[in-house]
C-alpha cells in the first residue's frame, strides 16, 4: 500500500517544485509587464488628446471670426499602441 502515489507521506520531488515555481514566476512577471504597458498606454492617450484639443480651442480664429477650425472633429490622431509591433 505504500507504493501508491496518493499516500499521506508522498511529496513531489524538490526539483519539480522549483521548476514549476520558476515557470509560474516568469508567467507572472510577463503578465505584470503587460498590465503596466496597458496602463501606460491608456493614460498617455487621453492626456495627449486633451492637450491637442486645448491647443485647437485656444488658437486664434483670425479677423474673420470663423470658428470652423476649432470645432473640427479630426483634431487628433490616436496614440499607436505598439503592444506587439510598431504601428504607423
Amino acid at each position: 500500500m505504500n507504493h501508491l502515489p496518493f499516500t499521506i507521506n508522498h511529496k513531489p520531488p524538490k526539483g519539480q517544485v522549483m521548476i514549476e515555481f520558476t515557470f509560474c514566476m516568469i508567467i507572472l512577471f510577463l503578465m505584470m509587464y503587460a498590465i503596466v504597458m496597458v496602463f501606460r498606454w491608456t493614460g498617455r492617450d487621453p492626456g495627449r488628446r486633451q492637450k491637442a484639443h486645448e491647443a485647437v480651442l485656444t488658437q486664434d480664429i483670425g479677423g474673420g471670426g470663423n470658428p470652423a477650425p476649432q470645432i473640427a472633429p479630426y483634431f487628433y490622431t490616436p496614440e499607436p499602441m505598439k503592444a506587439v509591433w510598431n504601428g504607423n
